[in-house]
């Protein structure tokens, strides 16, 4: 757990783990279906999902039976819903049809993206299965030919766009983007006249995915190809704006390519998908020869050489160029490929603390999109016994008690909240939670004990505090987090809080020796550090280095204990009074009076414009002892402290007190 110090003053497919270095368990969900999986008798595999605006799952694939398209529907626990189509299953009248992607529009429509023999298809279904007729020419669109529609995505200007591939032959080659209104029109001020074609022959894209990034650009992703051998083929990336134009500030004027192995001609290497943090960092994933690959790109699209071996992970699980779904993570990356999920940490690095080696193995189950349905549930869809089918998995339950929390000495109280965001996830919600101290006595924890998120009085000390969170099936689990508050700073390290300063009287040019024994005592882990630090050999040492200033300085100690809390005392430790002998004397800064030499070996003199008869002018010890009074009868005024021993005095003339020394 991270410690957070307090100072206190009056197919690839990326799923959302949780913090920590627990053995995190994955498991069929028996809830959903039939004992965890809904089959349905149709003949084929799921290639997409989604969830529509109540939850329930909509899945599209193609058939192996003819060669017919199918959409499916069931609730959020995979029950077939009657109501769609024919008993939940939607065959739709294109044989050698493919469907690659769907959107659910805001109305709870249906967008279906692919191809017809050749041809661009697009077609929109209502939220019963039946056909959109008002959406292009009774339902559907057909553009292009010799082209694929692949994937679409949703535009926050009730637009969506629309990525394909050119067919060349035999070959997929350079990729098009076009942009659409949800009834089909097209936009035609986008790109050259409502279609941007990716066709240059260094940045040739034949794409897998398309994206919406957080700046509301368009990144589009797969590979470098070019139907000449000439051209090597390599992972490739491109961003524009939503005007069609190529952002010039990312990679290389909006696009990037990179080979990982000299493939020509052969296809050995894509992307098929990209994920996007908050800070604009990319993640991409995908297949080159027989492995598969994770990189991550900066915002600026630099490839980001801190993440994995030079900004890349590569697995030894061979690829079965298939593509999925990258969902926000803050800790790991969960890569879901075929028939297995891999876990890799954001460092670029497989996290063996998952399913007890990193990978999770999806039994008698192959998947082709995988997505999150809550916090610790995830559905899959692929195909089990040769049939479209759906599968839930769970996560296991995991309790969460939140950062360590360090608080420095303050003079309130302070409160704080302890537990995570969540504190529970993972095994079956809802969950229940019991909160405990180390210290067995738990009236320091306000309020209710049994929420997810209490708040808890700190004291100077340590404590350790528990949680149990037990979820609806009776599983439990325990965390725990290690709540501290510093002792008062600097008085808990010093011997005499009253002390006074060290005085020394020292020439231009000399040193002092700096110790600090007969005042503070330093404890534990404790550091220190003096200011100013102009002239010290040693700043940070807390005793036992030479002092060379070049005026009179004072010296103050900063002392910090072994979390960091600091304070500066008070009052300065040691004063150096710096002269030069024969040439200037010492002015003790007052408005009105000038005291000098300082320090004296036997006279000082006493010079006050205003200095009137009777004024009186005493001397005392550090005790407190009056030594010399007297009566002044002119400015300036002579005084003789010869017979006195060396040391520190003070010199009080009316109320005002001024320090000396006798040397």
């Amino acid at each position: 757990m991270k410690r957070i110090k307090f100072f206190v003053v009056s197919a690839s497919i990326v799923l959302l783990l949780g913090n920590g270095a627990y053995a995190q368990m994955v498991s069929i969900d028996s809830t959903f279906g039939q004992n965890g999986m809904t089959m349905v008798q149709c003949a084929g595999e799921i290639s997409r999902f989604n969830f529509d605006n109540y939850g329930n799952i909509i899945a599209i694939g193609n058939t192996t039976n003819n060669g017919f398209p199918a959409i499916i529907k069931t609730d959020s626990n995979g029950v077939l819903d009657k109501n769609f189509g024919t008993n939940g299953i939607k065959i739709l009248n294109y044989q050698y049809a493919r469907i690659y992607d769907f959107k659910i529009t805001n109305e709870n429509k249906i967008l279906l993206v692919g191809r017809f023999n050749t041809p661009v298809l697009m077609m929109q279904f209502n939220e019963d299965g039946s056909i959109d007729n008002s959406f292009g020419n009774n339902g559907e669109i057909i553009l292009f030919s010799n082209t694929w529609g692949l994937l679409a995505i949703n535009l926050e200007d009730s637009n969506f766009l629309l990525l394909g591939n050119l067919m060349h032959g035999t070959i997929l080659d350079n990729c098009y983007i076009t942009k659409h209104s949800y009834s089909g029109e097209a936009d035609e001020n986008f790109g050259n006249g409502w279609e941007v074609w990716l066709d240059d022959k260094i940045y040739n894209i034949s794409s897998n995915t398309i994206k919406l990034l957080n700046d509301q650009s368009i990144l589009v992703a797969g590979r470098h190809s070019h139907y000449s051998p000439q051209w090597n083929r390599g992972i490739a990336f491109c961003k524009f704006n939503q005007n069609g134009q190529f952002v010039t500030g990312f990679a290389d004027s909006g696009k990037f390519k990179i080979s990982l192995e000299n493939n020509i001609y052969g296809g050995g290497e894509a992307i098929t998908n990209v994920f996007e943090d908050s800070n604009g960092k990319l993640v991409f994933i995908g297949y080159c020869g027989d492995s598969i690959f994770v990189f991550s790109v900066l915002s600026n699209g630099i490839i980001d050489s801190t993440f994995g071996e030079d900004g890349f992970y590569f697995s030894n699980i061979q690829h079965q160029y298939f593509g999925g779904n990258i969902l926000p993570n803050e800790d790991n990356y969960l890569i879901g490929w075929y028939d297995r999920i891999l876990c890799v940490n954001n460092n670029g690095y497989l996290n063996t603390s998952f399913s007890n080696t990193g990978v999770y193995n999806c039994q008698n189950f192959t998947f082709r999109d995988i997505k999150y349905q809550k916090t610790n549930k995830l559905i899959l869809g692929g195909s089990s016994n040769g049939n479209f089918s759906l599968a839930r998995i769970s996560t296991s339950l995991k309790a969460n008690a939140g950062d360590n929390q360090h608080f420095c000495y303050g003079w309130a109280i302070p409160m704080t909240y302890i537990g995570g965001k969540p504190t529970a996830s993972g095994g079956t919600p809802p969950y229940t939670y019991r909160w405990w101290t180390n210290t067995g006595n738990n009236q320091c924890l306000g309020g209710d004990t049994t929420i997810a998120n209490p708040s808890i009085l700190i004291h100077v000390g340590e404590i350790t505090v528990y949680v149990e969170v037990t979820d609806a099936d009776e599983n439990t689990a325990i965390d725990s987090a290690v709540i501290s508050m510093s002792e008062e700073l600097p008085y808990g390290f010093f011997s005499n809080p009253y002390y006074l300063p060290i005085e020394h009287a020292i020439s231009r040019g000399d040193s002092v020796w700096i110790t600090i024994d007969t005042i503070v005592q330093i404890i534990g882990n404790a550091t220190c550090r003096w200011t100013p630090t102009t002239g010290l050999s040693n700043s940070n040492l807390c005793s036992g280095f030479w002092a060379k200033p070049n005026v009179t300085t004072a010296y103050y100690l900063i002392v910090a204990d072994e979390y960091g809390c600091s304070e500066q005392v008070m009052l300065p430790i040691h004063n150096i009074t710096v002269t030069d002998v024969g040439t200037t004397h010492y002015k003790l800064r007052n408005a009105n009076y000038v005291i000098y030499p300082n320090p004296t070996n036997g006279q000082l003199r006493i010079t006050n414009y205003e200095l009137r008869e009777n004024t009186v002018i005493e001397i005392y010890d550090v005790y407190g002892k009056n030594l010399t009074p007297l009566t002044s009868h002119s400015s300036p005024l002579i005084l003789d402290i010869s017979h006195l021993a060396n040391g520190m005095y003070f010199l009080k003339i009316d109320n005002k007190m001024f320090k000396i020394i006798k040397n």
